[in-house]
This record gives structure tokens, sequence and C-alpha cells, in this order.
């Protein structure tokens, strides 16, 4: 029992969060206010932080690194973070940033693609902020990342580097030079689009699926949730408890996932392992905090899907989850970024064959 009990507990604490936030969205109302019920109060909320052109998310452990190794050996295979790992994860953070390019996301969401919209993606570890950095821009990705850092916390030597940056490396792969010194690249996005059969080809969720998909999580939030105002508030804003049965939820969210994204390749097989009785059967709560009319945070205590033994290593002290949300983003196009070819790929990765087979 104890390992299914940890199997399951992923996916119940990263999905049940999303099927009680996420489902919100869709929701008309423009602000929370006294003579909503809970329930609407955070449903107007969320569907306000969608009326503007962007939203910012940080997604943070609002935890220890002590706490966190602690739960790595409540893991099935007790393969937890190290303790500078640990550090890392508990100051850093990954922001999500989405920008509608014209008019609001909930618009947006309605109509489809415009071409204009961007994207921004960025980790940041405790002691290595941007350790990651994605953008999407006018139809163009650009990356760039702190390789030496990053291949730190892996525990591995940069002298792997040499290979693809040395003086024997491919002359093609040359833009790895300035991947290694953290610098930007743009990547043929274009490039690869075509070479799959072209952007109109390219598989999507259109317009239609999305409000289907928006309705049917609409429906689990208002069939499977229920929402309660919290006494008081915080820095954070108006606090409310949401609640619901985490097997309940998970399946529910997996079903309409599946029935929805049907255009998605792979996506109707992407669940085909989930067995609901991984998922603990019983009710979990999620803390959200309203701030101006708009949905603020949301925090997620994840000791509340660890069996009695394991919650035992935090001495009854929470270890949440926490999403922080703004309604604006700064995403600009990187200057300065090394233009990557496909031609260059290609041949970069035909030469390390090469010279790796006249060994």
């Amino acid at each position: 029992m104890r390992t299914r009990t940890r199997r399951g507990f992923a996916v119940t604490a990263l999905a049940a969060a999303a099927a009680i936030t996420v489902a919100a969205c869709g929701s008309s109302g423009s602000s929370a206010d006294n003579s909503k019920s809970p329930q609407d109060a955070v449903r107007s909320a969320y569907s306000k932080l969608l009326d503007s052109d962007a939203v910012s998310m940080t997604f943070k452990a609002d935890t220890t690194a002590d706490q966190l190794v602690q739960l790595g050996k409540s893991s099935s295979d007790g393969d937890g973070p190290t303790a500078e790992q640990a550090k890392a994860i508990a100051g850093g953070s990954i922001v999500v940033a989405v920008k509608s390019g014209s008019g609001s996301l909930s618009d947006a969401a309605k109509k489809g693609s415009n071409g204009k919209e961007s994207f921004a993606f960025t980790v940041n570890a405790g002691d290595a902020p941007k350790l990651v950095e994605i953008r999407y821009i006018d139809s163009a990705l650009y990356a760039r990342a702190d390789v030496h850092k990053f291949l730190d916390y892996a525990g591995q030597d940069a002298s792997v580097l040499n290979k693809l940056t040395g003086p024997d490396a491919p002359q093609q792969l040359s833009f790895l030079k300035d991947a290694v010194a953290g610098k930007w690249l743009k990547l043929p996005l274009n490039e690869v689009l075509s070479a799959f059969g072209g952007k109109q080809s390219s598989p999507s969720v259109d317009p239609s699926q999305a409000a289907a998909l928006t309705g049917a999580l609409d429906n689990i939030f208002t069939k499977d949730v229920t929402a309660a105002k919290a006494d008081g508030s915080s820095d954070l804003g108006d606090h409310y408890v949401l609640s619901g049965n985490s097997r309940q939820l998970v399946t529910d969210l997996v079903n309409a996932f599946k029935s929805q994204l049907s255009s998605l390749p792979g996506a109707d097989q992407a669940f085909n392992d989930f067995d609901p009785a991984d998922v603990p059967n019983k009710v979990v709560k999620l803390d959200a905090y309203v701030k101006g009319g708009k949905l603020n945070a949301v925090k997620l205590d994840v000791t509340q899907f660890l069996d009695p033994q394991d919650a035992q290593r935090f001495d009854g002290k929470p270890f949440y989850l926490e999403a922080d949300f703004d309604d604006s983003a700064d995403i600009s196009t990187p200057s300065g970024a090394t233009d990557v070819d496909l031609g260059s790929i290609i041949g970069g990765i035909t030469g390390l064959e090469g010279s790796s087979n006249s060994f």
C-alpha cells in the first residue's frame, strides 16, 4: 500500500493543484466581492486575471532545503536531491509568462492564434538566477542557459563540453561556444516546422477545442470543488480554502484532457497507464488568495499527500508549493542572439558521428 501511495504522490499533488486552480478558467465576472459565494469569488478572481493582455506565473517551493531533502527520503527509491540541489530549489523559482499581442488573454483563447503571441519560460536557481531562459517572440524561438552551473547541479564535469567546443569540434557547431558562454541563441523553429510539413500542418488546439476544454474544466470546478472563506487576510490577499477529493479530481481532469485534446499527437494515449487507484482517495485542500479582485496566489501543502510515517519527517510543519500571479509580463527580444540554422545542426551531428567512427 505504501508503494502505491508513493507512486501516485507526484501526479496527485500536481494534477490536483491544476484541477482546483485552472478549472476556474472560462468563468465570467469582474471581481471577487462579499455578495458572491466563496466559489464564485475565486472563479471571478481568476477570470479577472485573464482580462489582461499578459499574465506572469511564478512557481516556487515555499520551504527549506532541509525539508526538500526529507521529502526526497520519502520517495519510493529514496533518491532525493543533494544538499546543493535542495538549496538551489528552495531559493529558486520557475516563471512562466504569456502575452496575447492583441486583446485580453481570455479573448485570445476564444479566437485562436494571431501570430503575435509571446511566451517566456525562466528557471531561477538559488545562487543562479536565470539558470535557463526560453522566449518565443514573433514566431521566433530564443534560448540561453548557464551551462556550467547547470552541469554543476547535475554533478557533471565541464570537460564533457570539450568535444563540442574544442578545436576538433565540427565547424557547423561553432554556435555551441556561444551557448556554453551563456549567450542567447535564435533557434530554427520555422525550419524545423517546414521540415516536418510546415506550420499549417502542425497539430494544435483550435478555439472550439479550447472552449470545450474550458467548459469541461469549469464543470469539474463546479462539481468536484468546494470553497470556503477563511477568517482574516494576509499580505497575499483575502484567503479562501478550496477542497476536493483528490482521486475524483484527477480522474475527471485526465478524462477532460483525453476527450478534448484529441488533435494533439499522443494525447489519446498520454494517460493510458493512468490508474485512479494510484491516487489517494482523500480530501485535499488548496489555499487561494484574492487581492484587488484578482487571483494573486495559490498554495498547496504537499505533506497532506504523504502517508503518516513519511509526514512525521516534517514534524507537523507544512511544505508549500506556491504559485504567484501578476497581470503583466516583460517579454523582450534578446539582443545579439546567435542565429542557428537547421543545416548547421545536421552537419555538425554528422561530423561528430564521423569523428567517433574514426577512433
